[in-house]
């Protein structure tokens, strides 16, 4: 009965692997399901973790939901930027591009600092990129290349920028 179903959902969204075959595919239960938990995107068949609507409601709940989303999604800059606004590790899981485009990452460190860590290679290590990075959150320095973290003039610099 789909209303005992919907109500499973709405305490426990991994129940849905509990569902019947023609319960798993309705949309009203696949919702609920990645309402109350997003990691129950895990339990969709694969033709389904490309469904858009659906991966953007499981990252809203969970953003390292992201990592079940087919992988065509992993490059859809909005559904990133939602998972990476309650999880800023969804960003590990971003296509390259996304992880190297200074502008997208730099909104994500605006948010939350830790963000850096997740950045490719090439922007850690990026002086200019660090500094602005900084100037927004000191947590962003940590995960600065170690080679920047170990450059006395460029800490200092570093410093700077963020008491100002």
């Amino acid at each position: 009965d789909k209303q005992v179903v919907l109500k499973a959902m709405s305490s426990d969204g991994m129940a849905y692997q509990y569902a019947s075959r023609r319960l798993r595919a309705d949309p009203e239960v696949i919702m609920a399901a990645l309402r109350q938990n997003g990691s129950a995107l895990s339990l969709l068949e694969h033709s389904l973790r490309s469904n858009r609507d659906y991966v953007l409601q499981a990252v809203s709940q969970n953003g390292m939901a992201l990592k079940f989303a087919d992988a065509k999604l992993h490059m859809d800059r909005d559904l990133v930027r939602v998972a990476m606004k309650n999880e800023p590790r969804a960003l590990r899981l971003a296509h390259q591009w996304l992880r190297e485009d200074p502008e997208f990452v730099m909104d994500g460190i605006a948010k939350n600092g830790t963000t850096m860590q997740f950045a490719a290679e090439k922007l850690q290590t990026d002086k200019n990129f660090v500094l602005k990075a900084v100037e927004r959150s000191v947590q962003s320095f940590g995960a600065s290349a170690k080679a920047l973290r170990s450059d006395r003039k460029f800490v200092l610099e570093c410093m700077k920028r963020n008491s100002t």
